[in-house]
């Protein structure tokens, strides 16, 4: 009877931990991958809506990352 129950079990601890393992590569390696340019846009927007650099400034950086 535990014999069943047991192997049963296993096999359920088993597929939780192979789960576990595929979860936790999906986190340490994101299938979306975001280029330079799109990260330098996003920091330099964060920048101008805090107030750390003026609207001249922000028109600047922006023509600089479109290399005009």
């Amino acid at each position: 009877m535990f014999g069943m129950a047991g192997m049963f079990v296993m096999v359920l601890v088993w597929a939780g931990l192979v789960l576990l393992v595929i979860w936790g590569a999906g986190q340490l390696f994101p299938r979306e991958r975001r280029n330079d340019d799109e990260v330098a846009r996003e920091a330099l927007g964060r920048r101008f809506a805090a107030g750390e650099i003026s609207d001249a400034e922000y028109q600047q950086a922006l023509r600089s990352l479109r290399h005009e």
